[in-house]
């Protein structure tokens, strides 16, 4: 439970610019590194009272029991299904990892069924990269539609959390288990997904500081796209038939996000940004939660859906953020030519990105990031202490 106090819609002023990160509970900026762990903790329970909603209860304990495993790629990989039991409560993880000994990164994900033999870089992330993959399938923890509900609803009935959080909260469980096998390097776990699930990811992120890195692909609003500021490769463009908006997300998902939300959209259609302006946050407050952790942002240039201009705005704000953390080069983004999905380029961006920071890899791919697309973007009216 929260010990700040959030004033509600009604009493909040408009905001135009981007909100300051760096804006205390007390309305006083901070001046030092020391002060942003209590920042950041005031920033995450802000998210937390708006848009995301409580967590569910964190079990006490958690046992991973190991129902099928099987060999793939020739031998190279081992693939397990593995049942994790915890406090009345049971979902299935599948995992693939190096058929060798030794200790492997792993890459955090969800599906929306078992995936495992269609993902785009399989191979190249667990034989050539010598990465370990875990993964759920979403209806294992909550089931994706209007009315909400799904497994962890009937195991936590006093719980009162909406699915965003339910999944993201399904990706630490499988982090709990990971960190009791001998295969795991601790250090260098990473969250990833794509859409509703890149915006689920980027929540466990910034609520699991285990996670050393996230990938966060075409997620869009509520995720790291801009709820004030829309565009697409274009540029800005204010067009909520274009570009999703708070309330045209608010009006498809209501189980996604807490009913907070609500007051500072435009419910009925066409869902312009309107009442955003008296969020006392935007997104880029989610990606300076990850700060000084990595980040790598992926988007389609034909998803104008997916507001890449405000999800180049974000990141402009969260740099300051890192630099104030002495965290430049962490960040990175990447575009790809065609519409909206997780595609093999998104997925090997990641796996150069992540090589780089935990080994300091040096690849071709990383040529390919942090190529602006934009001459001309909005500058807010803050700069970092």
């Amino acid at each position: 439970m929260s010990s700040y106090k959030f004033k509600p819609f009604e009493e909040l002023p408009v905001i135009h610019d981007l909100p300051d990160p760096f804006i205390g509970p007390d309305g006083k900026r901070i001046t030092s590194k020391e002060e942003w762990p209590k920042q950041r903790e005031y920033l995450l329970s802000m998210l937390d009272y708006y848009l995301y909603g409580p967590m569910p209860p964190v079990p006490a304990f958690l046992k991973g029991e190991v129902l099928s495993r099987e060999s793939r790629f020739g031998g190279d990989v081992v693939y397990e299904t593995v049942k994790l039991c915890f406090e009345g409560f049971t979902f299935n993880i599948d995992v693939m990892r190096p058929n060798k000994p030794g200790r492997f990164p792993a890459i955090c994900y969800t599906t929306f069924s078992k995936v495992f033999g269609t993902m785009p870089a399989e191979w190249e992330a667990v034989c050539e990269r010598e990465y370990v993959l875990a993964s759920f399938a979403v209806n294992e923890i909550a089931f994706d539609r209007r009315e909400g509900g799904g497994p962890i609803y009937d195991a936590y009935p006093d719980w009162e959390g909406k699915t965003i959080m339910a999944w993201a909260w399904g990706l630490m469980r499988i982090i709990d288990y990971l960190l009791t096998c001998d295969y795991i390097d601790p250090d260098r776990i990473i969250v990833t997904g794509c859409s509703r699930l890149g915006k689920q990811a980027l929540c466990a992120a910034i609520h699991d500081t285990r996670v050393a890195l996230a990938g966060i692909a075409g997620s869009g609003c509520a995720g790291l796209g801009c709820f004030r500021i829309l565009g697409d490769k274009n540029g800005p463009d204010q067009n909520p038939k274009r570009t999703e908006t708070m309330g045209s997300l608010m009006y498809a998902f209501p189980h996604w996000f807490s009913e907070k939300m609500l007051p500072f959209c435009s419910i009925q259609p066409p869902h312009n940004v309107k009442n955003e302006y008296r969020l006392p946050f935007d997104m880029h407050f989610a990606r300076a939660l990850m700060a000084p952790r990595p980040l790598i942002a992926t988007n389609a240039l034909d998803d104008d859906w997916g507001n890449l201009y405000g999800d180049y705005i974000t990141y402009l704000a969260a740099e300051e953020v890192y630099d104030f953390l002495d965290a430049k080069g962490k960040t990175a983004f990447f575009y790809r030519e065609g519409p909206h999905y997780y595609s093999r380029e998104e997925w090997l961006a990641l796996l150069d990105f992540a090589d780089y920071q935990f080994f300091g890899k040096e690849s071709p791919g990383l040529e390919l990031l942090n190529k602006p697309l934009y001459k001309e973007v909005y500058r807010f009216g803050w700069k970092r202490p």
